[in-house]
């Protein structure tokens, strides 16, 4: 292998890096294709091939984001026992609740990320495929 077969390569597997990376942000197939100087079709192809990578790195970030809220949720429920022995505070109040029920609606998106997950599995157990696009087989 050449030189500028090594390097293209590289490229192409990096710019397939960068482009799960995208697509797991959310980003759509034109704004990646953009960015990458690739067009859409290879976006699409690449968005095929890494389904289930995209899909982790989307579980992982959510997974985050629950334990950043998780711990603003403490913070919130100190805050909140705080302003019932000083009700001089009512915005406190008002940011705790805040912080709660963007708690609640992430723990439910959670948990029916989770749900749609174990349904395509079953899905496709039913259908007798082992490696469905976005689905995991059991072990």
């Amino acid at each position: 292998m050449t030189d500028s077969e090594t390097k293209r390569q590289q490229r192409n597997h990096q710019r397939k890096q960068r482009a799960l990376v995208l697509l797991a942000a959310g980003r759509t197939v034109a704004q990646v294709a953009s960015e990458l100087a690739v067009g859409e079709r290879t976006v699409q192809r690449w968005r095929a091939e890494f389904a289930d990578q995209i899909r982790d790195l989307q579980e992982q970030e959510l997974g985050s984001l629950l334990g950043e809220l998780r711990a603003a949720s403490l913070e919130a429920l100190t805050a909140l026992r705080e302003t019932v022995r000083d009700r001089q505070h009512p915005s406190r109040v008002q940011a705790a609740a805040r912080i709660l029920d963007a708690f609640v609606r992430l723990l439910q998106v959670y948990d029916l990320q989770r749900e749609i997950a174990e349904l395509r599995r079953e899905v496709a157990l039913l259908k007798g495929i082992d490696d469905a696009p976005g689905t995991r087989t059991l072990a």
